[in-house]
């Protein structure tokens, strides 16, 4: 049984109902909606292609839509390019519009010439080429070529080390960001995340849009340094973070980014905060049927780390291949779970899950409900939750038996589909333990057909009306109420 869950991106190559439905059978539990690309026509017939394929196959599917943010990129070359910047020449990036050639390239970034100064670096098309700064002139930076290469349009800019001054959502995030809470979407990233306060800038727009109520959550990615230097003040903030591992690597030193994945992961598992390990897990299946070995390597151990999902982006979006490089995901997740789920039984130790998330009644029946789980033979751990918090306090242990969240609100059943281990189950209003216990027999022996006598453990908050408390523990015996 695969715990991990499983991001997809869709694109051209992905947004028919048809490989809707075929992503969906191979276990997509979040469709990501990538509005760095596509219009708004396009992502709503792609939304509503997955909510009808999901209630089809009974398979619940979150919808995250990740918003573009102030993305820096070169502008239009003459005659469409690419042209070819040697090693040691000097070339102009500027702010004016200019048919772009081997001696001066627009940009789309008007800040740029404000931000940098002599000697800051100047990466291109995903850090393949880099320029350094020799001087600024109005709205020409001045550079000379350290890394050339075939530089083509609309190619990404990168500034490591340099304090950009773009705001974190821009005009364009804020359109696409209305537009995103209308059509009902689950979640919403937010790009280039810098500081906490680009967090607390979103919630409040999005506390506006929905008039002060229930709004999508909230997913910061992590690509920036200055997000790495903050990252203890942006976590709490969030509702789950994401390890954009693209742009991290061209802003941090490579060979870092391998430490700093397993840390964040490490301190989201800590915080019960769900995580996606994001960008080139399977690179090669966009034009190969099969991935390689390192990629299988790489998916396994982001999982080993203790990541809640693994996420696929051009791979289904734009790929040759895209179900296969589902299927290829979801197989590599299973086997790794299972490998995960051994090691726990046969040798459980304080390494083998978080360290206590603190010192409230709701940490301590979570731990318990995981002690309970080693030592006596249950089927699942069964949880009510309004929120998702009392399942994601379980989460965090990794038990080794499933997780069936209940939850009267569909919001919340749909962001559990991004949480490690957790198979949420949407119901109705439930009034006393007597109807908790009568509905959990139901759901167990028909959703999962567990037999009278198969034991559960339950874990839930008291009232349940009321969210973020966790008070309530029991072993429970299927069939022990009439």
């Amino acid at each position: 049984m695969r715990r991990t869950k499983m991001v997809c991106t869709l694109g051209p190559s992905s947004s028919s109902p048809e490989i809707v439905r075929e992503l969906v059978a191979a276990g997509m539990d979040v469709a990501r909606l990538n509005f760095s690309h596509g219009t708004h026509k396009d992502h709503r017939a792609t939304l509503d292609a997955i909510r009808s394929v999901s209630a089809e196959l009974g398979h619940n599917v979150a919808v995250l839509a990740d918003l573009q943010g102030p993305k820096m990129r070169t502008g239009l070359l003459r005659d469409g390019g690419p042209v070819a910047l040697a090693e040691g020449a000097a070339i102009c990036i500027t702010t004016r519009s200019v048919p772009g050639d081997a001696d001066c390239v627009s940009t789309t970034y008007p800040n740029l010439p404000g931000d940098v100064a002599k000697g800051d670096r100047i990466l291109l098309a995903d850090g393949t080429m880099e320029l350094r700064v020799e001087r600024v002139e109005g709205p020409d930076v001045h550079c000379r070529v350290v890394r050339g290469g075939m530089l083509g349009q609309h190619k990404g800019i990168n500034l490591p080390g340099v304090d950009v001054s773009a705001p974190s959502l821009t005009e364009k995030d804020g359109e696409d960001l209305a537009f995103a809470v209308k059509a009902g979407v689950d979640y919403v990233a937010l790009s280039f995340v810098r500081k906490a306060g680009d967090i607390r800038g979103l919630r409040a727009r999005l506390g506006a849009l929905c008039g002060g109520g229930p709004h999508p959550g909230v997913v910061a990615k992590i690509e920036r340094p200055e997000a790495i230097e903050n990252f203890d003040r942006i976590l709490p903030l969030c509702d789950a973070i994401m390890v954009a591992r693209g742009d991290l690597g061209i802003e941090v030193d490579l060979n870092d980014v391998p430490q700093l994945q397993k840390q964040m992961i490490r301190k989201c598992n800590q915080y019960g905060i769900p995580v996606i390990t994001a960008t080139q897990m399977l690179e090669s299946m966009m034009a190969n049927p099969t991935p390689t070995r390192a990629e299988v390597s790489d998916v396994a151990n982001a999982i080993y780390d203790g990541t809640d999902a693994v996420m696929l982006s051009g791979e289904t979006a734009a790929g040759r291949f895209p179900v296969e490089a589902a299927r290829t995901m979801a197989a590599i997740a299973e086997k790794a779970d299972a490998a995960i789920a051994n090691t726990w039984t046969e040798h459980p130790s304080e390494t083998s899950h978080p360290a206590v998330w603190g010192e409230s009644p709701s940490d301590a029946v979570a731990e318990a409900a995981w002690h309970m789980a080693h030592k006596l033979p249950v089927s699942r751990i069964v949880c009510f939750t309004q929120s998702g918090f009392t399942a994601r306090a379980i989460a965090r242990y990794r038990p080794g038996v499933p997780i069936t969240a209940i939850t009267l609100t569909e919001a919340t059943w749909r962001r559990c589909a991004l949480v490690w281990g957790i198979e949420a189950v949407q119901h109705g209003e439930i009034e006393g333990v007597d109807a908790m216990l009568g509905a959990v027999d139901a759901i167990m022996r028909e959703r999962y057909a567990l037999r009278p006598g198969e034991q559960v453990i339950l874990v839930g908050g008291l009232p349940m009306a009321v969210g973020g408390i966790t008070n309530f523990l029991k072993w429970h015996t299927i069939g022990e109420v009439s």
